[in-house]
C-alpha cells in the first residue's frame, strides 16, 4: 500500500495493470492510508481503541478467519484440477460463522455456480442432495411450472394477463422466483403477443428446478 501511495508498482504488477489505469490504484491506495491515518488520529486523541476495532480492524480479525475457513475447505483437495468436486470442499458451519462468511462454507455449490447469490447457497445445496441425478423437480418449483403452463396455454387473454400481474399470489412464487427481475421479462412477451396463444417450447430439470421456455404466435 505504501509502495502504491508513493506511485510506484513491482515490475509483476506493472505487467497486467494498464498505464491509463494506474492513477487508480494510487489513489485508492492514497485513501485507504488516509483513512488509516484519521483512525489512528481518532483513537490517539480520544485515547479510545474503538475506531481501530471499527476501522482497520476487520481486516485483521476477519481475515484471520479466512485463513481458517479456507483450509478446512482445501486441505487435502486437488491442486491444479479444474473440477470443482475435486479442489475443494462444502463444509458444516454455525449461523454465526455462515453469517460471517456469507454462506461461503457451501464452497462447492459456491464455484460450480457463481451466480447464485450468498443466500441461496443453501437452498441450491439442498436442491443438488435432493435431485440426485438432477431430474428430479423440486415440488414447488413443479407447483409454479404447472400454474405456468395453465395460465399461458390454456387460460383466455383477460385472465392471462390477470394472473400474470397478480403471479406472486401462485403456487411457490416466490419459492421458484424471491424476486421478481428474472420472471418480468415474460410479462413484456406476453404484452408484445396480444391475444396470441403459448405454446410450450423447452421443459427441464436443472438442479431440481424447472426450467421452462414458452413462445407466442
Amino acid at each position: 500500500m505504501f509502495q502504491h501511495a508513493a506511485g510506484r508498482l513491482t515490475p509483476d504488477e506493472a505487467d497486467y495493470v494498464p498505464a491509463i489505469e494506474r492513477h487508480k490504484v494510487y489513489r485508492t491506495a492514497r485513501i485507504h492510508l488516509a483513512i488509516y491515518a484519521v483512525t489512528i488520529g481518532l483513537a490517539v486523541g480520544f485515547r479510545t481503541w474503538l475506531p481501530v476495532v471499527l476501522i482497520g480492524g476487520p481486516r485483521l480479525y476477519g481475515a484471520l478467519l479466512l485463513y481458517f475457513y479456507s483450509f478446512t475447505q482445501h486441505a487435502g483437495m486437488g491442486e491444479n484440477v479444474l473440477d470443482y468436486r475435486l479442489n475443494t470442499r462444502t463444509v458444516k458451519m454455525c449461523r454465526l460463522n455462515r453469517f460471517l462468511y456469507w454462506n461461503m462454507n457451501y464452497h462447492v455449490e459456491h464455484h460450480m455456480f457463481p451466480l447464485v447469490p450468498y443466500h441461496n447457497l443453501p437452498k441450491l445445496m439442498a436442491n443438488m442432495r435432493r435431485s440426485g441425478n438432477g431430474r428430479s423437480a423440486d415440488p414447488g418449483s413443479q407447483r409454479f411450472d404447472d400454474w405456468l403452463e395453465e395460465v399461458l396455454i390454456r387460460a383466455e387473454p383477460a385472465a392471462r394477463d390477470d394472473a400474470l400481474i397478480a403471479w406472486a399470489k401462485a403456487p411457490a412464487a416466490r419459492e421458484a422466483h424471491p424476486r421478481e427481475e428474472h420472471f418480468l421479462p415474460l410479462h413484456v412477451v406476453v404484452g408484445a403477443a396480444g391475444n396470441d396463444p403459448g405454446r410450450r417450447a423447452l421443459k427441464d430439470v436443472v438442479m431440481g428446478a424447472v426450467e421452462s421456455a414458452f413462445r407466442f404466435g
